[in-house]
């Protein structure tokens, strides 16, 4: 006869990690991240690159949708702008994090771009 032992929980010393960087949404459970007023107002003023989410727009667009689709859609200025309230590091670090599908979600001659003014303005 086989038997099964329970799982030992883990030890007292173990630090679990639950900020806000660490998760992400879950199922249809979406966590808010805090926005400043800038970025919620460069997400108002380019509302209509953001048609399909429901408003407010500002709450709704996560991050990497907001880079996403400026670097896609955007012109000069709008990148321009993204990177004055987000911050180039910032755009960077969220660009360079899309893997898989996500990253798919550029246009090759975007992504290509990018990746290569990134590399030489973000080291």
């Amino acid at each position: 006869m086989t038997t099964f032992s329970a799982r030992k929980p883990p030890a007292p010393s173990v630090k679990l990690d639950f900020t806000a960087e660490s998760l992400k949404i879950v199922g249809f459970i979406e966590l808010k991240t805090m926005r400043s007023p800038e970025v919620k107002k460069f997400i108002e003023d380019h509302g209509s690159l953001f048609w399909y989410t429901p408003a407010p727009k500002g709450e709704t667009v996560t991050d990497e949708l907001l880079v996403e689709t400026i670097l896609n859609y955007g012109d000069v200025d709008e990148v321009k702008g993204l990177f004055s309230v987000m911050g180039i590091e910032n755009v960077a670090k969220i660009f360079r994090g899309m893997t898989g599908r996500k990253k798919l979600n550029y246009f090759p001659e975007i992504h290509n771009y990018f990746n290569l003014y990134f590399k030489k303005y973000v080291p």
